[in-house]
């Protein structure tokens, strides 16, 4: 009885030091999965954190951009306007020149313009020069020029940008690590941007592009043409209005067919065997012993009469049976 009291003291011991362990291991579970999730959520804090203030160094940046390209806008305008005032004041210059040396020289006809000549040269030199460019050419011209050569003024001078950093305190030499530190950031951040709405350009030009397929696909196959050569080729696929058997070249020579238009075949009129008599029982049958004894039995007795009527006639006189000539050497089978 003490062996099995014994026992039983040693299973229990054992399912309670099973339970407190699993009970330990749970918790423990447990404890790590708290810290997990806690982690999870700082670096999610963290990263919210990052977007917040990335957005709004970005709007920010927008900002100055866009106050930047107004002020540009404006110079260039000013500048556009004082230039075109140039050109303007240029030109009534030199038209007060000519007026008052024409009117020195006595050139009246000159001066009011009426004179009957041409007002070009046509040059004699065997090359010929290429035509005056439009004015408003010539300001595009001018302007993308402008453009290039102030991109290259402002690449030269960052290349040639250099800092002195012999005499720079401490707190100057943080304030540039900073903002290269800044604009280095902020050029990555971009370049991302850049790259992920790339790819979702390309993403979007290839649905666009399946669908596109897929539309003309069932087009074709809604009138009947081959899939493949609507979506290979970039013209659009031959559609057959007629078959090729229904429109044929004729190819016989011009004297035959003059000859069938001037000579027609007229046609034969048919032949007829013509008469009231009935034809031969002989024609269209075959002489055979099992065929007259079948036609025998299938033949119904004819009426005969037993007594004649007088003054009987038949409805119609009996006209015996003509056969044409071409018929006379036709075997009868």
């Amino acid at each position: 009885m003490s062996l099995i009291s014994h026992v039983n003291f040693t299973l229990k011991a054992a399912k309670r030091r099973h339970q407190e362990e699993e009970a330990a291991k749970l918790q423990s579970y447990e404890e790590q999965r708290r810290i997990e999730r806690e982690k999870i959520a700082k670096e999610l804090r963290e990263l919210k954190e990052k977007q917040e203030f990335r957005r709004k160094h970005r709007e920010e940046e927008e900002r100055e951009f866009a106050e930047r390209l107004r002020q540009e806008e404006q110079r260039r305008l000013k500048e556009e306007a004082e230039r075109r005032a140039k050109h303007e004041a240029e030109t009534r210059r030199r038209g007060e020149e000519r007026r008052k040396r024409l009117e020195r020289m006595g050139n009246v006809t000159a001066l009011s313009g009426q004179n009957d000549g041409p007002n070009y040269i046509i040059p004699k030199s065997p090359g010929l020069k290429p035509p005056p460019l439009h004015p408003e050419t010539k300001r595009k011209e001018a302007n993308l020029q402008e453009r290039a050569e102030a991109k290259q003024t402002f690449l030269n001078t960052i290349r040639n940008q250099k800092h002195d950093v012999s005499n720079a305190t401490f707190v100057d030499l943080k304030q540039t690590i900073l903002a290269l530190h800044d604009q280095i950031v902020r050029s990555e951040a971009e370049k991302y941007d850049l790259e992920k709405r790339l790819e979702i350009h390309e993403y979007d030009l290839k649905e666009l592009t399946e669908r596109q397929k897929q539309v003309a696909r069932h087009r074709a196959l809604a009138q009947g043409l081959d899939p493949s050569e609507a979506l290979n080729s970039k013209y659009p696929p031959k559609i057959s209005v007629a078959s090729k058997f229904d429109r044929q070249i004729d190819r016989r020579p011009f004297s035959e067919i003059r000859d069938i238009y001037e000579n027609p075949a007229v046609a034969r009129a048919p032949s007829l065997a013509r008469g009231t008599a009935r034809p031969p029982p002989e024609w269209g049958r075959k002489s055979n012993e099992e065929l007259d004894m079948v036609r025998k039995n299938l033949e119904q007795p004819r009426y005969q009469e037993v007594v004649k009527i007088e003054d009987a006639k038949p409805p119609l006189t009996p006209i015996p049976l003509t056969l044409p000539a071409e018929w006379t050497n036709l075997t009868i089978q």
